[in-house]
């Protein structure tokens, strides 16, 4: 099958007109219609959009989803998007050519975003087929930052700086009162399993998750954290991914996220549905050489973030991408002479 086969396929039932531009009226120059080159064939051609705000009007929009756009710097719809996205919200197919640069990623991730409307424990729902490896990481990275509800999660980066540092500032936390259900994300099993060893220890309501324990153990513990039976749980980023948390109130972070995209994934469990939350992120001076990449995030969100960190040097792209596949060599979480392993 052939790239016009495709296009037959997902064009059936279509009576293709002759191709017109679209005016678009602009706030900004009401005096007079701006033609845009906008070629659209096919039936009932919905109106074009002239503001975004038209999506909250016509289309009933999450204020969340609107509000991240405006504060990612979308304030007038390009071409591609006055038509594809209006097209899209009304369930209907549609076949877009534009140039690179045009606004393409956002004329179909508005939409998808919006008819998913919230993450759900079904698996896979929607699915982006990119022609290169680099592209699908791209547009990975823009739709969680555009979907995070980060409006309802408050951020805190706490600098400890090494790991003796960790286990006091999180013992800090505790002493002033947690407010479960609590998930804390380690690099890997091991530590998850020192840092259980060391909060059962001090007597905290404490489970933990990893790949070591069997399926069983795992629902289990889960089960018990949903229950509210067990109120802080541990877990590596790779076991939680795959479950659906609710009600979430706090994540730490006790080891710094690899990028960008795993934060998003971790303060994700966090401030669902319109609740608010927290997030705490512990960084040590190991941790620094990303730091700039979370704290970019947190700035995006509208969280407040010192002006040193963003003015950090940005690391070169193969650094990073090294940095993200290779986990930092910590020293072993402990403190006390007795231990106890699950």
């Amino acid at each position: 099958m052939d790239s016009f086969d495709i296009f037959k396929k997902l064009s059936v039932g279509a009576k293709f007109k002759k191709p017109e531009k679209i005016a678009i009226n602009h706030e900004d120059d009401k005096s007079s219609a701006k033609q845009v080159k906008v070629k659209t064939v096919g039936d009932r051609v919905p109106e074009a959009l002239s503001t975004f705000d038209m999506m909250k009007k016509a289309y009933s929009l999450s204020p969340i989803l609107m509000e991240n756009l405006i504060k990612s710097g979308y304030t007038v719809p390009t071409p591609i998007q006055t038509q594809a996205i209006p097209v899209m919200l009304q369930k209907r197919q549609i076949f877009a050519c534009a140039p690179t640069g045009s606004g393409k990623t956002a004329a179909f991730l508005v939409p998808i975003i919006h008819h998913l409307n919230k993450p759900l424990n079904k698996g896979f729902r929607a699915l982006i087929v990119s022609p290169t490896r680099e592209l699908a990481k791209q547009t990975l990275r823009y739709l969680l930052h555009r979907n995070t509800t980060t409006t309802t999660v408050e951020q805190d980066l706490v600098f400890v700086g090494n790991e003796e540092g960790k286990l006091i500032a999180m013992r800090d936390l505790v002493k002033k009162g947690l407010s479960p259900p609590v998930l804390i994300f380690l690099q890997s099993k091991e530590r998850a399993k020192e840092l259980f060893s060391e909060l059962i220890y001090d007597g905290i309501n404490v489970d933990v998750i990893h790949a070591d324990r069997t399926q069983q153990q795992r629902d289990n513990t889960v089960k018990a954290f949903r229950e509210g039976k067990i109120w802080v749980l541990i877990c590596t980023e790779l076991m939680g991914r795959g479950i659906d948390f609710k009600g979430v109130n706090l994540v730490i972070n006790y080891d710094f996220p690899s990028s960008a995209i795993s934060y998003i994934h971790r303060i994700g469990r966090t401030g669902r549905a319109g609740r608010s939350g927290k997030a705490v992120t512990f960084f040590t001076n190991d941790d620094k050489p990303m730091l700039r990449s979370i704290a970019t995030v947190m700035r995006d969100s509208g969280c407040p973030v010192p002006d040193y960190m963003l003015e950090m040097k940005r690391l070169h792209k193969n650094t990073r991408r090294k940095l993200e596949k290779q986990s930092i060599d910590r020293n072993e979480i402990r403190s006390k002479p007795h231990r106890y392993n699950k």
